[in-house]
């Protein structure tokens, strides 16, 4: 099948800490897994099993009022240091001293868990690696919805500039592979939406209103995750075609 140029990257964001705020990223390698780092370190309840040992934002929205980012260098047996910073301007490290904010707020016992670069698995990401999103789709769920809406609500790695306005077109996705720079994704499922997407990323004001909207008119799907065919490195700008 001939590739088809379809648009550009707009933005890449990064996620060092599952369910914290994130980094905004020029460029960023990708790796079998996601994007370098991603969702490498989490909060977990050692009391639970599974996906059920990670406590999010849906349990703790406070989580999405600190940010976390790389610095430094990282090497084949560890990633970056992460930086935590909250929204008064303090500043923390992957330790207890930031696990301490936590106490008042969550009943349970909260661990620190740190993946490392070598890992084959998708670390804390929710599905397949990376998860993209579309202006066109954002623009037409703002329309919908009548309020402003913060394409960081959905927490997608990629936001993507379609070449043509086509709202939703990234359902037509499926099972095809993405060209994005030296990288090739392959679109395997719709992203089903959950309770985060009703948090503010800044203000941290719940609206349930956002998520009855897309359970009434999209089935609660927003947004498309894809696995990594081929590794390699992206940047702002780089066009994508489909094929």
């Amino acid at each position: 099948m001939i590739p088809i140029l379809i648009g550009e990257l707009k933005e890449i964001h990064r996620y060092p800490v599952k369910s914290l705020a994130g980094e905004s990223l020029q460029q960023v390698q990708v790796e079998r897994y996601g994007l370098y780092g991603d969702r490498s370190h989490a909060l977990i309840d050692p009391s639970q099993e599974g996906w059920d040992r990670y406590v999010t934002a849906r349990d703790i929205p406070k989580l999405l009022s600190y940010r976390a980012r790389f610095e430094g260098d990282g090497s084949d047996s560890h990633f970056p240091e992460v930086a935590i910073m909250d929204s008064e301007g303090r500043r923390f490290g992957w330790n207890d001293e930031f696990l301490s904010q936590f106490d008042s707020l969550h009943n349970k016992e909260v661990t620190l868990e740190t993946n490392t670069p070598d890992s084959e698995e998708l670390l804390a990401v929710d599905a397949s690696s990376i998860l993209i999103i579309t202006e066109s789709s954002v623009k037409a769920l703002e329309q919908r919805w009548g309020h402003p809406l913060d394409p960081r609500r959905f927490r997608a790695n990629f936001l993507v500039t379609l070449y043509e306005e086509a709202p939703f077109s990234e359902t037509v996705w499926l099972q095809r592979k993405l060209t994005i720079g030296s990288v090739t994704l392959q679109a395997d499922e719709l992203c089903e939406r959950c309770s985060m997407i009703t948090v503010h990323p800044e203000t941290l004001h719940r609206d349930s209103s956002l998520l009855k909207l897309i359970h009434q008119e999209r089935n609660t799907m927003f947004g498309v995750y894809a696995s990594v065919v081929e590794t390699g490195k992206v940047r702002v700008g780089d066009k994508i075609s489909i094929e």
